[in-house]
C-alpha cells in the first residue's frame, strides 16, 4: 500500500506545482488587470475633461447662436430702412426726371442748365433755420 500512497503523493505533488503555475499565471493576469485598471482611469479622467470641454463648447456655440439670432433681426431691420430708403429714392429720381434713363452719372453729362424751367426738387428748408436771440427781460 505503500506504493499507492507514494502514486497519491506524486500526483499530489504534481497537482500542487500546476497550481502553483496557475496561481503565478493569475498573480501576472493580476497585475495585468491592475495596469489595464489604471489606464481605464485615466481614460474616465480624459473623458471627464472632454465632456467638461464640450460642455462648454456648447454654451460657447449657443452664445453664438443668440448673437446671430440678433444679427439677423438687425439685418432685417436694416432690410425694412434699405427698402424705405429705396423708395424714397426712386421718388426723388422721378421727382429729378431721371426715372427710366441710365442712372450712371458722367462727367460730360454735367451741364448748368439741364433742369427745365420751373422744376421743383423739393420743398425748401432751410439750411441754418434762424435762432432769435432771447428777449430781455422786463425791468420791474
Amino acid at each position: 500500500m505503500g506504493h499507492v500512497f507514494d502514486k497519491l503523493r506524486a500526483v499530489f505533488n504534481e497537482l500542487r506545482a500546476v497550481f502553483d503555475k496557475l496561481r503565478a499565471v493569475f498573480d501576472e493576469l493580476r497585475a495585468v488587470f491592475d495596469k489595464l485598471r489604471a489606464v481605464f482611469d485615466e481614460l474616465r479622467a480624459v473623458f471627464d475633461k472632454l465632456r467638461a470641454v464640450f460642455d462648454e463648447l456648447r454654451a460657447v456655440f449657443d452664445e453664438l447662436r443668440a448673437v446671430f439670432d440678433e444679427l439677423r433681426a438687425v439685418f432685417n431691420e436694416l432690410r425694412a430702412v434699405f427698402d424705405e430708403l429705396r423708395a424714397v429714392f426712386n421718388e426723388l429720381r422721378a421727382e429729378c426726371g431721371e426715372l427710366g434713363k441710365d442712372t450712371r452719372f458722367r462727367l460730360a453729362d454735367a451741364v448748368w442748365g439741364g433742369l427745365r424751367d420751373g422744376h421743383v426738387l423739393g420743398k425748401p428748408v432751410p439750411l441754418f433755420p434762424r435762432i432769435e436771440p432771447p428777449a430781455p427781460a422786463a425791468e420791474k
